[in-house]
């Protein structure tokens, strides 16, 4: 096939690249077709734009995914168990007292007496309550982490989204390349009529288009999968289409000092919140294992119906010692397993606390970074390459430039431009994580360069 391609290039030049032009239009509408939600264009976007388009379709993922409601489920059950602390049920008896062995199984006749009795078991005052208080530190310790599920689920979703807007970007860029290419080849054509191009070089042409036809072809999938991957977020089987993201400016926000982004996080970051409340939960474990020092109380009451005699009645209160040598151990146990436990909770605490301000330390200057890269790459690096491109394509029009130099200017262009979106991908991806840092996912950060 390749040999009696070459002898048809041999033959007919012309006719050749013709048919590479009619190839470059028809791919072109194909891929316009596959695309047709996408609608390439210069004008970028406000960042905050951008953020509200991303937050919308985070928040619509996040209201619909069956984990954070299970979560939610999870905080009823807390809820429920809070209810379940009261008294035990009281016991009501009655004893046959007395009945003559010879008339059994018979229990009335020649019957004695009958006694009614009530029984109820009171803990010690403050017992209920501080076992009621150590669960409610434990509904609000699950709503935390309730909260801190539905911040990471947030960044990954952002992530996905910020993804996504790069496949957006390099779907722009696929197609000028592809333009470029058409126009090249428009000049390459008149070159060749004039015997000023080598079959060679356009054949080089050939493969260049080819390749960015290919990378069509796989950024379209990525798009699909990505976007099924958004959908699946929101435990939804309908294959909703994500509309094209437009381009974005780079966010205008300064990073502030790590000591403000740190105050920020010892506020706001659910983690630390539900580690603090574990903590207050095992305090009130202490507190509850320590009243298991004071006695029950036992009340009965009885009355006593006599068949001979007249009726009475009696009370009884009775106290649990729980100090008694063989029951002590139990109670002293519990409370030094809480205490050990709220020694682990402060400490776990305190490493949180370093964790975060590493994370913080980290997501700061990587969106620094990212933002001089961005900065350099769109003000300097891009003007540069483009009026190189502009330049070269120029003078091979005119006669003067070669079309490998064009070829190799063409793709270090687009190459350079991918780099930007990838760094603008990168710098999104730091905003997100330090969002995520400090606690305040779904907001617009506040930064300072101090």
């Amino acid at each position: 096939m390749i040999r009696t391609g070459l002898i048809l290039w041999q033959r007919s030049g012309y006719y050749f690249l013709l048919s590479i032009l009619t190839l470059a239009s028809v791919v072109q509408t194909v891929y316009s077709a596959s695309a047709d939600n996408s609608t390439a264009t210069e004008d970028r976007t406000e960042y905050k734009d951008f953020v509200l388009l991303r937050d919308s379709i985070v928040n619509h993922a996040l209201d619909h995914n069956q984990k954070i409601k299970a979560a939610h489920s999870k905080i009823d059950a807390a809820n429920a168990a809070v209810k379940q602390l009261s008294l035990d049920p009281p016991q009501i008896a009655v004893e046959f007292f007395s009945a003559p062995v010879k008339y059994f199984p018979s229990i009335f006749k020649d019957q004695m007496e009958i006694d009614y009795s009530v029984q109820q078991m009171f803990p010690f005052p403050g017992k209920l309550s501080a076992m009621s208080n150590a669960e409610k530190k434990r509904v609000e310790m699950l709503s935390m982490e309730k909260r801190s599920a539905a911040q990471d689920f947030s960044l990954t979703a952002s992530k996905a989204f910020n993804e996504l807007y790069l496949i957006d970007r390099n779907s722009e860029l696929n197609r000028a390349g592809l333009d470029l290419i058409t126009t090249i080849i428009a000049i390459a054509r008149k070159h060749y009529e004039n015997g000023m191009e080598k079959q060679t070089d356009l054949l080089r042409l050939q493969t260049e288009y080819s390749y960015l036809l290919s990378d069509s072809i796989a950024i379209v999938q990525n798009r699909l999968s990505i976007n099924a991957m958004i959908n699946s977020y929101s435990s939804s089987l309908a294959d909703d289409t994500i509309r094209f993201i437009p381009e974005t400016e780079l966010p205008q926000e300064h990073i502030s000092t790590y000591e403000n982004q740190f105050a920020i996080a010892d506020s706001s970051l659910p983690e630390l919140h539900a580690m603090r409340l574990n903590s207050a939960m095992k305090s009130a474990e202490l507190l509850a294992s320590k009243k298991e020092f004071y006695p029950d109380i036992m009340v009965r009451g009885m009355y006593k119906q006599m068949i001979d005699e007249p009726d009475d009645w009696s009370l009884m209160l009775g106290l649990t010692i729980p100090f008694a040598p063989w029951s002590i151990d139990k109670y002293r146990g519990s409370m030094l397993r809480n205490q050990a436990l709220i020694n682990e909770s402060n400490a776990e605490i305190a490493n949180m606390k370093a964790m975060v301000y590493g994370q913080i330390r980290d997501a700061c200057a990587k969106a620094r970074r990212y933002n001089d890269q961005a900065l350099f790459l769109r003000n300097t690096v891009i003007p540069q390459a483009e009026q190189t491109l502009l330049a070269a394509i120029a003078s091979y029009k005119s006669g003067d430039g070669n079309l490998l130099m064009i070829l190799d200017i063409q793709k270090m262009f687009l190459m350079t431009k991918k780099e930007y979106h990838m760094t603008v991908l990168n710098l999104l991806n730091a905003y997100s994580d330090l969002e995520r840092a400090t606690g305040t996912s779904g907001s617009m950060i506040t930064l300072d360069r101090k």
